[in-house]
């Protein structure tokens, strides 16, 4: 049994990663849930399996049982819609090698999809409101024009109850869904921690996702030195949900955000609401204590 973790153990603790094998501003009004634009339907077809959904209350600790895009162009006048500030610093990057091949496309039987990243041999991390309730979906890592990897079904979701539409829930808007295949055990898996305020205003974090205005979302495109806003507060606790200057756009929902350290590739969190105000426009991640907690007990709950 885990025992549950203390606000200073969780502030403390951190998921490792593997390469197995191989002056606040006022808020603006968030923008519409990305992974969600009608804009970017197309029918996928299988017979996997409807993954259960299990709640945890916001402030608890995971304790229960488990349980592609059509083409369009976007205006110089849509820039905005596309929530990018100044130049759109995206492009496309495809690289087999860990850690990017743990980046991965997570796609639903109704058309939806957003991105996500493997946390552990079979655990991926996306945002919560990429889920879609009752339909089977499916998560590919590394996921190029096709699945060089191959693919997961999604057996099991853990998140949180708390609503988005708050800066709590853009915090608590992740998920940690369970697979029914170990892909992680041949591609490793990225390492998960709490947010480090000291590191804010460095650009030093990377994302990777699979926007639907290029490529139809059916391409990796990656976002290098992305930076902690630290004029920007920290609106619902001391871990997150922090903001960053990363472009984006429907489809990169639930991508990872993270930090290159001596123990390897470590996310602080998961692409969740995006903003946008005059010329500017800026993403807000969930993450937080509950977020580690659920990943911890997941990997030791399902092996």
């Amino acid at each position: 049994m885990v025992k549950l973790l203390s606000a200073a153990t969780a502030a403390c603790l951190v998921l490792q990663a593997t390469a197995s094998p191989v002056t606040a501003r006022d808020q603006p009004q968030a923008s519409k849930l990305l992974g969600f634009d009608k804009t970017f339907v197309n029918t996928f077809k299988s017979d996997a399996v409807v993954p259960e959904i299990t709640y945890i209350e916001e402030g608890e600790t995971y304790n229960g049982t488990a349980t592609e895009a059509a083409p369009f162009t976007v205006s110089e006048e849509e820039v905005q819609k596309r929530y990018i500030n100044g130049n759109d610093d995206r492009y496309q990057y495809s690289d087999t090698n860990y850690p990017f091949r743990a980046v991965g496309k997570l796609y639903w039987n109704n058309g939806v999809f957003c991105s996500g990243a493997l946390i552990g041999p079979r655990h991926v991390l996306t945002a919560k409101h990429c889920l879609v309730d009752g339909v089977p979906g499916y998560f590919a890592p590394g996921f190029d024009n096709g699945e060089p990897f191959g693919r997961g079904a999604v057996t099991t979701a853990i998140l949180t109850n708390v609503e988005w539409g708050s800066p709590c829930g853009y915090k608590g808007d992740w998920a940690v869904l369970i697979l029914d295949t170990r892909l992680g055990d041949n591609l490793g898996y990225f390492g998960v921690k709490l947010p480090d305020p000291a590191l804010q205003d460095q650009p030093i974090f990377d994302h990777v996702g699979y926007p639907g205005d290029r490529d139809n979302g059916n391409r990796p495109y990656r976002t290098p030195g992305n930076t902690v806003q630290s004029f920007r507060p920290w609106d619902c606790d001391s871990t997150g949900p922090f903001y960053t200057d990363t472009d984006c756009m429907g489809g990169q929902s639930g991508g990872p955000h993270w930090e290159n350290t001596g123990s390897g590739p470590l996310i602080w969190g998961t692409l969740a609401v995006t903003f946008a105000a005059g010329d500017q426009a800026w993403s807000g991640w969930g993450s937080g204590r509950e977020m580690l907690d659920a990943v911890l007990r997941a990997r030791e709950d399902f092996p």
